[in-house]
């Protein structure tokens, strides 16, 4: 195994970074955290499914034996400060910290329950807040960078998705808010918005399982294709790098233009 920890080029500007993924245990956050090992980063993910974590685990080690994957709720406060506080102490303070849990089903907004609508409020929005809250003692100061994953129905309504578009416009705001507040202290609080990603659970199963559907959105994309999780995992470099170091409270679309192009 060859990697920025032991090849003889010079180490990436990221190496040694400490970066920890709250929903980076499949799909392309998972690649984006094991991109963040393979330049030589210390990383933690984690999420509610213990098996996804073992499974994250393993191919995390064989990048980098300084990663690890934790199951927690990020619903649950205490279980989140409790997985940041078992990082903390492995690997020290954090440099980078990304808010990529989330829930989803599709639903009209008069089938949908009182309690799911609740519930993925409590994932994405409440489970954010308590992400970010809970790092706030543990976070290289000046320095950090904060990240949260959103998506184009923060800002364009789409039907059968209220509560994601609530929930993700939620986090918009919140990341503006927190971006304002803790600026002082030189920590950076921003957004990424991806669109359509290849391969994604989200897309696959949930917005887009049929065939009919993945068409209908593809044809909402002007670039004409969905993103590579590669590209998603740039952008998630650059904002946690100095290259991004005056860009904070910033929601970055990564969607090959298709808010131009959006309808419900």
């Amino acid at each position: 195994m060859v990697t920025n920890l032991d090849s003889k080029v010079p180490p990436h500007h990221l190496a040694g970074k400490h970066v920890f993924i709250a929903g980076g245990t499949r799909g392309f956050m998972l690649d984006m955290a094991k991109d963040f090992a393979k330049l030589g980063c210390s990383v933690t993910v984690g999420s509610r499914n213990e098996q996804n974590c073992s499974n994250a685990q393993k191919e995390l080690n064989a990048i980098n034996p300084k990663t690890q994957a934790i199951p927690f709720d990020v619903r649950n406060y205490d279980d989140v400060t409790a997985a940041l506080k078992n990082s903390f102490d492995l690997y020290g303070a954090f440099d980078v910290v990304i808010a990529a849990q989330a829930g989803n089903f599709q639903a009209p907004a008069n089938q949908i329950s009182a309690n799911g609508f609740k519930t993925i409020i409590e994932i994405d929005l409440i489970g954010t807040f308590n992400l970010f809250r809970g790092s706030w003692d543990f976070l290289k100061k000046p320095g950090a960078s904060l990240i949260a994953i959103s998506t184009p129905s923060a800002k364009q309504p789409v039907t059968n998705q209220a509560h994601v578009c609530s929930a993700k416009a939620g986090i918009n705001m919140l990341i503006k808010c927190l971006a304002l507040e803790w600026g002082v202290s030189g920590v950076r609080v921003n957004g990424i918005s991806p669109g359509p990603v290849k391969n994604s659970f989200g897309m696959d199963q949930v917005i887009a399982a049929s065939r009919e559907v993945q068409e209908r959105v593809l044809s909402m994309v002007p670039l004409g294709r969905y993103a590579e999780s590669s590209e998603i995992s740039k952008l998630g470099q650059f904002l946690a790098s100095e290259e991004s170091s005056y860009i904070t409270g910033t929601i970055l679309d990564i969607d090959g233009g298709m808010q131009l192009n959006m309808h419900s």
